[in-house]
């Protein structure tokens, strides 16, 4: 009986953290610019995925650099990298204006 109510009483816990977890993050819930879609296209059809994706493909793309295999508009690149920055920096005031 003891274990039964254990059970029932992790799988309760369980369950009401994850109805009320907060998943409205705003860095992962913006509309991403068809720019930064199409960057990220030209990444996956050149076979980047996984770990090197951003490190290997994205990144290099959006710096100006040629990555193998993976073309993309300049106008594209710059204003995914554009974004990328006020996204960055939104990020930067959260974590300076939370508690310390």
């Amino acid at each position: 009986m003891k274990l039964c109510f254990k059970i029932l009483a992790l799988v309760s816990f369980l369950i009401t953290t994850y109805v009320f977890a907060d998943t409205s993050d705003a860095t992962y819930t913006v509309n991403v610019p068809e720019a930064c879609k199409n960057v990220a296209s030209a990444c996956k059809k050149a076979g980047y995925d996984g770990a090197g994706f951003w490190f290997d493909c994205m990144k290099p793309l959006l710096l100006g650099q040629t990555v193998k295999n993976a073309t993309v508009d300049a106008n594209d690149a710059k204003a995914c990298k554009a974004f990328k920055i006020e996204m960055l920096k939104k990020e930067l005031q959260e974590f300076e204006q939370s508690p310390k």
